[in-house]
C-alpha cells in the first residue's frame, strides 16, 4: 500500500479546544501531519486519509 504524508503549519488566531484535550489551547502556530493511503484498483489516483495529528506543546 502506497502512503503519503502531508505536513502543514496551521495558525489559530483565537484560543480553541480539541476533543480529548482537557484544556483550552492558546492561539499560535501548530504543526499538523496527515497520512493518506492510495486506494488501489481505480483508474485514477485517489487517496484516503487514515491519520491526522496536531502537535500541541505540553
Amino acid at each position: 500500500m502506497t502512503m503519503r504524508t502531508t505536513r502543514k503549519t496551521v495558525t489559530f488566531l483565537r484560543p480553541f479546544r480539541v476533543k480529548g484535550v482537557d484544556r483550552l489551547l492558546p492561539p499560535a502556530d501548530y504543526r499538523v501531519v496527515a497520512d493518506e493511503e492510495l486506494i488501489e484498483d481505480l483508474s485514477f489516483p485517489a487517496y484516503r486519509r487514515v491519520s491526522t495529528v496536531i502537535f500541541v506543546p505540553a
